[in-house]
């Protein structure tokens, strides 16, 4: 940082200098730990949000020797089971899209989509379930880098989640005395 004067006089010039590395690194360290405790917040949800279809699978695979052959079991083991692998792909593939390093390249997105995967994994981070509501036309598209949409969009809804959560344990709960 520098700021520059001029003395009295008008004929000099004094210029003083400010280191501000400390300064800055503090910042960077303060924002990298902020963004390590959501990741790891929304880190235990995925493991959470894992956890429930893969019981669903395993409950299926343990009845399959007892009831394999009822064919109503087996309409059931056929949708369900696919149903859930494919659930948790889509968490999977939102979590590495949101952590892969941002491309150059645009793409067309649609953008329902693009914020029902960004909400997704925001709320993996958050405490408590908190409503919102959404209404995007599943027709909008946007030419963009969408890792970097993906990645901005998930921040910004991380962050209004925190701030929510942050006044309501200033103010307590809804129906609380």
């Amino acid at each position: 940082r520098y700021q520059c004067h001029r003395t009295s006089t008008g004929e000099e010039m004094v210029l003083l200098v400010e280191d501000v590395t400390w300064e800055e690194r503090r910042k960077q360290d303060v924002f990298e730990e902020r963004k390590n405790q959501t990741l790891n917040r929304m880190i235990a949800g995925v493991a959470h949000e894992i956890k429930n279809p893969l019981m669903s699978i395993r409950t299926f695979a343990s009845l399959i020797t007892a009831q394999g052959d009822d064919p109503e079991f087996q309409t059931a083991f056929q949708e369900y089971v696919p149903k859930e692998v494919d659930r948790i792909s889509r968490l999977i593939e939102t979590l590495i899209n949101y952590a892969r390093p941002p491309r150059e390249r645009k793409e067309l997105l649609q953008v329902s989509e693009l914020v029902r995967d960004c909400m997704s994994l925001a709320y993996l981070s958050s405490k408590k379930n908190i409503p919102v509501e959404c209404d995007v036309p599943e027709n909008v598209a946007v030419y963009a880098n969408g890792d970097q949409l993906r990645q901005a969009l998930v921040n910004l809804l991380v962050n209004a989640i925190e701030a929510v959560e942050t006044r309501m344990n200033l103010e307590g709960e809804p129906g609380e005395e």
